[in-house]
């Protein structure tokens, strides 16, 4: 057990060095796009970037999941067949999608159309070569191509955007850069080419890929319609410029999902590799139970300090941001969790599983949404995005208890659930003083309820 905590915790850290130092410089784009762009122009990039979102894994197939999953399977064929297999299979992906694209935009005028057509491609094969990268085992080289990406597109885009003056296109031609840059390191030092051969691709292991990627696509679908697809309500109903405070209250979330990309990326290999284990139940919900107060305890103490700590970052058009960051993080804590089980069903390789509990987190987010934005505004989009997560969470607590025993805390889980509701409830009295003590209780509480794993992870195991 403590070997295996502390490979994870090993595996946290490299992957945290990238996702969140990675993340960390894509949050500097926050102040780029307030002082420089209008509500409007926010909430016009926000949808474009949503829109490519949707579109990538749609190019690939999903296929670099498969990616991934095999080659982390010891048993499963070489790893070059696995890579070029994928390879291939995504190329042509690219001449189908391009086909369908180009054919269907001969009739739709878009400003942007090349562009976001370069990025989609650009972003189905970034997301392959971190899988390949991952499965492999070459983290150095995964963290720093999660660094420089981020790097060279904030490099770009403020040069584009401040001094250029080139708005939402030099954002997004500063991420066509970025994307290519990265993906020519890849191929140089991995040595990509000069070891490909068409003998290494398989079609029968091209199915594979497929049969086991393809499922999952209906799932991110649901995933990403609970946390995005309510921006195209906002827009309709609301307008870009209520978009654009949406837009930037996600990004400020997104803390907390950089957070969580980075636990993930370690622990999905870590599931897959100890799965078959015999103490593997004991082991899972320790995991959950460590990891899940932890994300909770540093939620309620990002509440009590957003108020002032979101002036510093963004212009005052965009303060308001701070009312419903408070939700969509807690929004972001049950997709956390709501992933941390799902991995249990890829370990069993039953992806229908994980489907349909995230089709039945999508239909609430939708209905809640319809229902909600229009006497609640964004509150209501926010409450709809945190509704969808909990429910996909709760849905496979029932479903993983046919594959395994998973022993939750559950009077510290809901409590700190609940002190993170009232953390939001205070803050929005608005009263100083409130606000004060909320931060030095937010802090006793950080401290308490974290004091083992504080002391596990110093001493490089979680037992």
């Amino acid at each position: 057990m403590a070997s295996r905590g502390k490979g994870l915790l090993r595996k946290s850290f490299i992957y945290s060095l990238g996702v969140i130092g990675g993340k960390a410089i894509y949050f500097l784009l926050i102040p780029i796009l307030t002082f420089c762009m209008s509500k409007g122009e926010v909430g016009r990039y926000d949808i474009i970037l949503t829109s490519i979102a949707l579109l990538c894994p749609i190019v690939s197939l999903y296929i670099e999941q498969g990616v991934l999953r095999w080659l982390l399977d010891e048993k499963s064929e070489s790893s070059d067949e696995v890579i070029y297999t994928a390879f291939v299979t995504i190329l042509r992906n690219c001449l189908v999608f391009s086909l369908l694209y180009w054919f269907l935009f001969i009739w739709i005028e878009f400003e942007y159309k090349l562009l976001v057509y370069i990025l989609i491609i650009c972003n189905a094969f970034f997301f392959y070569c971190q899988c390949v990268l991952r499965g492999t085992g070459k983290s150095v080289l995964y963290v720093i191509l999660n660094l420089l990406n981020p790097l060279l597109f904030i490099i770009f885009a403020f040069s584009s955007v401040y001094f250029l003056g080139m708005g939402i296109e030099g954002i997004l031609i500063a991420q066509v850069y970025a994307a290519c840059a990265t993906i020519i390191v890849f191929v140089l030092k991995t040595h990509f080419i000069p070891r490909f051969s068409l003998a290494l691709v398989d079609r029968r292991l091209s199915r594979s890929l497929l049969s086991y990627s393809i499922p999952l696509l209906p799932n991110f679908f649901s995933w990403w319609g609970i946390t995005s697809a309510n921006k195209y309500l906002v827009l309709c109903i609301l307008g870009l410029e209520a978009n654009g405070i949406y837009g930037v209250a996600q990004r400020l979330a997104g803390v907390f999902l950089m957070i969580n990309t980075a636990f993930y990326s370690a622990w999905t290999e870590e599931s897959i590799i100890h799965y078959e284990k015999e103490d593997r139940d004991s082991y899972f919900s320790n995991i959950f139970n460590a990891y899940s107060t932890l994300f909770l305890t540093t939620i309620i103490l990002a509440i009590s300090v957003l108020k002032p700590g979101v002036k510093w970052v963004i212009d005052s058009d965009f303060y308001e941001v701070w009312k419903y960051v408070p939700i969509l993080c807690l929004g972001v804590a049950f997709n956390a969790f709501a992933g941390f089980l799902g991995t249990i069903h890829l370990c069993e390789k039953k992806t229908i599983d994980v489907l349909k509990t995230s089709l039945i987190g999508l239909l609430v987010t939708i209905i809640l949404g319809v229902g909600l934005v229009g006497p609640f505004d964004l509150y209501g989009v926010a409450f709809a995005m945190l509704a969808g997560n909990a429910t996909v969470f709760v849905a496979r607590l029932i479903f993983i208890r046919k594959i395994m025993s998973l022993k939750i805390d559950k009077l510290r889980f809901l409590s700190l659930t609940c002190f993170a509701f009232l953390s939001y409830g205070l803050i929005l009295l608005d009263q100083k003083w409130i606000d004060r003590c909320l931060i030095g209780c937010a802090l006793v509480l950080f401290a308490v309820y974290n004091q083992n794993t504080i002391q596990r992870i110093l001493k490089g195991r979680i037992r």
